[in-house]
C-alpha cells in the first residue's frame, strides 16, 4: 500500500507544479483591458462594415 501512496503523492505534487507554473505564465502574459491605455484598445477594435444595399444570396441548388 505505501507504493500507491507514494505513486499518488508524487503525481499530486506533479499536477500542483504544472497548476502553478502555469499561474505565473498567466500573471506574466495576461493583460486586463482596464490596464490598456486607449491607444492600445484602439489598436485592437474592429468594426465590420457592411455595404448599404447589399442583401444576402440564397444558394439555389
Amino acid at each position: 500500500m505505501h507504493q500507491f501512496d507514494r505513486l499518488c503523492q508524487l503525481a499530486l505534487d506533479g499536477e500542483a507544479a504544472d497548476y502553478f507554473r502555469h499561474l505565473e505564465y498567466r500573471a506574466n502574459y495576461k493583460v486586463n483591458f482596464s490596464d490598456m491605455t486607449e491607444q492600445e484598445l484602439d489598436s485592437i477594435f474592429v468594426m465590420d462594415e457592411h455595404q448599404k444595399g447589399m442583401r444576402k444570396q440564397s444558394r439555389q441548388y
